[in-house]
């Protein structure tokens, strides 16, 4: 009948029969004189000819009418590739994966660590009273890797320099070493920063590292924060160089991690670690907190003292 729409069975096939009123999403029904078969035209085999009817595939699978001219048309598979194709292309970004909290924390720390160059601040505050102690420390890096770090301890202040692969320390009491030279004493305090020098993680990296031992990160807005692995606490308490079984050892492990992000960057982190190191028979019950802040993002100047030249050298 003219000017129907078409029913639909069960099976998907367009009834011979129409209803009155309009389709809803493609106008009056033209008369259909004959069967469709919905289902070839889902598999890609052309529909059978048909009289006074156009059909479209919607998203669905469904092939209604389209109300042209009396014309006769095939649905061909080509035709029915380039549609899905098309929709496929149009409806993408709305299956883009959203990236977790823990890749946007990794994500502003790379930003951070492609910067040209940037300074930092690092805090430690221990609650048991026992493990690291002293003042502040501070350091600028390059994009080149050119670090310079000063950190205050025992009421003295001690520098690192690395450049180029190598590295020189100063101590106050001997002023500034190749690492060679540092670490010969076993005892003194240049030994403790070859030590530092050797495992340094500038705070990009860090981060990243802090990140990837992290149980699960929530975002808050532009904070970040979860709990750190057992063994991610471990690994950070225990001082391990790789390939070193002669380390420390930890049990009751445990922490967390906080990063700050801004504008997509790496602002602000701080993360705790607690437990029980044991070494050579002592036990310090360690709590821990490192809070460290990034600034003068892109207009850091890393100078290296002349005499820190000359032991890079050596």
């Amino acid at each position: 009948m003219a000017g129907n729409k078409p029913d639909y069975d069960d099976d998907g096939r367009v009834s011979d029969h129409c209803v009155s009123d309009q389709h809803p999403a493609v106008g009056n029904c033209l008369e259909t004189e004959k069967i469709v078969n919905l289902a070839a035209v889902a598999d890609g085999r052309p529909a059978k000819r048909h009289q006074r009817q156009r059909f479209v595939v919607l998203l669905d699978k469904r092939v209604l009418p389209l109300n042209m001219d009396k014309t006769t048309a095939t649905i061909h598979p080509m035709k029915k590739s380039l549609l899905f194709g098309l929709i496929t292309l149009l409806a993408g970004p709305l299956f883009t994966a959203t990236a977790s909290p823990t890749d946007e924390v990794v994500n502003a720390a790379k930003k951070l660590a492609g910067e040209a160059n940037y300074s930092w601040n690092t805090a430690v505050t221990n609650v048991s009273g026992t493990g690291i102690r002293g003042g502040p420390s501070e350091g600028k890096i390059a994009k080149d890797g050119t670090t310079w770090i000063s950190m205050t301890r025992n009421g003295g202040t001690m520098e690192i320099v690395m450049q180029g692969g190598k590295t020189a320390v100063k101590t106050p009491d001997n002023g500034w070493q190749s690492l060679a030279d540092a670490t010969a004493d076993d005892q003194g305090p240049g030994r403790f920063l070859g030590r530092m020098a050797q495992g340094f993680k500038s705070p990009a990296a860090q981060a990243e590292d802090l990140a990837g031992k992290a149980k699960a990160i929530q975002s808050d807005g532009d904070t970040y924060a979860g709990d750190l692995t057992e063994d991610g606490v471990k690994a950070l308490l225990s001082f391990r160089r790789p390939g070193d079984d002669n380390g420390p050892t930890v049990s009751n492990a445990k922490g967390s991690v906080k990063f700050w992000v801004k504008d997509g960057e790496l602002v602000k982190f701080e993360f705790n670690l607690q437990g029980i190191v044991s070494f050579n028979g002592n036990d310090r019950d360690v709590n821990r907190t490192t809070t460290v802040e990034i600034k003068d993002v892109g207009a850091t100047q890393v100078t290296v003292p002349d005499e820190a030249v000359k032991k890079l050298s050596s």
